[in-house]
């Protein structure tokens, strides 16, 4: 089958290019044919600045849609996803008759710089980073409606889905605070935050991949001194 990878990112965000290209390349998901979408343009404005990821979310899936996937995923630039977490989710997706959306009913954040961590459980929903949807729901979503649920897109799509399935995690936010972010969990001193050990932290994210972030994060830092 084939599936669509919405990356909605935006200009001046190039230092994770690397980072989330090969989170995909390193994807273990036979059988399936992937086509990414990666929405990095300047946007003309449409009213306030928090509109933005909407709007690309929008371009990204009417072009996944043009494209004949069947499925379509909101894939973030900067966060962590477990190698087998497409092939978990179109799985699940397929064993559940092919729900409108699909996800995680918790997210974890990682404040990868200050070593902090948030977690939350919400019945019901999942975070826009470990979302997909069908096509078939993604061609009838208002996305004028959706435009004025910003910045709470996910909300939004999982409020309107009349089919839905759960998973455990696979997927974990980072936050670092470099350039424009959205949402207060990019902020170290967030009241949510708890400190975690780095052994529970390797536990979420390998230590590898710890380091490699560590990296760009500082060579980016260094850059705009």
């Amino acid at each position: 089958m084939k599936i669509g990878i919405v990356v909605p990112d935006r200009p001046g965000r190039e230092c994770f290019k690397s980072w989330w290209s090969n989170l995909i390349n390193f994807q273990i998901a036979k059988g399936i044919t992937t086509e990414i979408f990666h929405i990095n343009e300047e946007l003309e404005a449409r009213g306030k600045r928090k509109t933005d990821l909407v709007q690309r979310c929008h371009i990204g899936v009417d072009k996944a849609i043009k494209s004949n996937c069947q499925l379509i995923f909101f894939w973030e630039n900067d966060d962590y996803y477990s190698a087998y977490y497409l092939a978990t989710l179109v799985r699940t997706w397929i064993e559940k008759d092919k729900p409108d959306a699909i996800g995680a009913d918790q997210t974890t954040y990682i404040h990868v710089k200050d070593q902090k961590v948030f977690y939350q459980e919400h019945k019901g929903r999942s975070s826009l980073f470990h979302t997909a949807i069908s096509a078939e729901y993604a061609k009838n979503i208002n996305w004028d409606q959706a435009l004025k649920s910003c910045p709470f897109l996910d909300l939004f799509l999982w409020e309107k889905a009349k089919t839905k399935a759960l998973i455990n995690q696979m997927a974990i936010g980072l936050k670092h605070g470099i350039g424009y972010v959205g949402g207060n969990a990019h902020n170290s001193k967030w009241r949510l935050y708890n400190p975690i050990n780095k052994v529970d932290l390797y536990k979420l994210v390998p230590r590898e991949m710890i380091i490699k972030y560590k990296t760009i994060i500082n060579n980016e830092i260094a850059r705009t001194i």
